[in-house]
């Protein structure tokens, strides 16, 4: 059997965005990035895109990678009490100075995407 996977990715496409249209609000997720990694940035690109497509909005909030644990920490705990943010990514690899443990954890698991 030959998987065909952008007939897939596309019929998955069309479904969720008869989904989400019929939401009451736009579907709104945030994409947290520490440092600026060409791989990491076309990911969250990509992500973008779709996103785009299928009616969905993005925040993409872009750390220095020397970014402080507790600033990050202190956005995630806002994104989870925020009733207008429905999910949260936190884009990996993050710097290893940051516990990314703790910083995952932070994450509320109704809003956690990974």
């Amino acid at each position: 059997m030959l998987l065909d996977g952008k007939k897939i990715r596309d019929e998955i496409e069309k479904k969720l965005k008869k989904e989400i249209e019929k939401l009451p609000s736009k579907l709104t997720l945030a994409i947290m990035q520490i440092g600026s990694r060409d791989d990491s940035t076309a990911y969250i690109t990509q992500k973008k895109i779709f996103a785009e497509r299928i009616g969905a909005f993005i925040i993409h909030k872009q750390y220095a990678e020397s970014v402080n644990e507790n600033e990050v920490i202190a956005d995630i705990q806002n994104y989870n009490n925020d009733s207008s943010v429905h999910g949260i990514i936190l884009q990996i690899p993050i710097p290893e100075h940051l516990n990314r443990k703790l910083i995952i954890d932070t994450i509320s698991p109704h809003k956690d995407v990974d």
